[in-house]
């Protein structure tokens, strides 16, 4: 079984509540261990713990900050689904998902994850290929939420928005066309939405592109810069679409 380090209290607390993975051991560089939360978890979960020196620590965090504690766990695995049938969650509330085209910097993913627990999102989809992997750095970065957010990789994104589209959701892209504060004009506040966001330098793919039925972009005012990293966009876009949809 393919496992990773994870470093940081934030994350491993995460991946303990969630319970998704397989727990190997604790590390901790002191005996008296501050995070009295983590320490229950892994008692009542019956986890092994550990105390090593604060070198093999760091070793084990490859020199990341990690307040002094490592869990080593199994490796995350996004779900593989191909009828967007799979997209509805429980509740009669509109469904908000994002689609990340080949981003791979886990920075920006582990961003934009956070971003999508923070806002309570439905869920992310990847591609199959040509994507960051859940690994540590993104569990980080995340503070935790790749262990709570719903994380589904498709093998055929284009055929997957076009029969999301059939059965009458919502695509739309980001970077281009409309201005954000023209969202209300092409959605309606019951809509189920995917929105689709692009790697930096790319964007989005033509082919991704020819699914969406609209694209909307954040208007700027600087002379100096012209354009939002997609970790801060994101969050705009998002905001943005989640407080409309949830005036239905």
């Amino acid at each position: 079984m393919a496992y990773q380090y994870l470093y940081g209290f934030n994350p491993i607390l995460a991946a303990l509540s969630a319970n998704r993975r397989k727990f190997f051991k604790l590390f901790m560089t002191e005996p008296i261990f501050e995070n009295k939360k983590i320490l229950d978890l892994a008692k009542e979960m019956q986890i092994t713990t550990q105390v090593i020196t604060k070198e093999k620590i760091e070793k084990f965090a490859y020199n990341k900050p990690h307040q002094g504690v490592i869990l080593k766990a199994s490796e995350l695995e996004p779900n593989k689904i191909t009828d967007p049938s799979s997209l509805y969650v429980t509740g009669n509330h509109s469904q908000l998902w994002v689609c990340l085209d080949q981003v791979t910097d886990p920075q920006n993913f582990g961003t934009v994850l956070r971003v999508a627990e923070f806002l309570k999102i439905e869920g992310v989809l990847i591609p199959s290929k040509n994507t960051a992997p859940l690994s540590a750095t993104v569990a980080k970065v995340s503070s935790g939420a790749v262990d709570w957010m719903n994380i589904c990789s498709v093998n055929d994104i284009p055929l997957f928005l076009s029969q999301a589209k059939l059965k009458e959701w919502k695509v739309i892209g980001t970077g281009k066309g409309a201005p954000i504060s023209a969202l209300h004009t092409f959605l309606k506040p019951s809509d189920n939405v995917i929105i689709i966001f692009g790697s930096e330098g790319q964007g989005i793919r033509p082919r991704i592109l020819k699914e969406c039925q609209e694209q909307f972009w954040i208007e700027g005012h600087s002379e100096a810069i012209d354009s939002l990293n997609i970790a801060t966009a994101s969050a705009i876009f998002l905001h943005n679409l989640k407080t409309y949809l949830n005036n239905s």
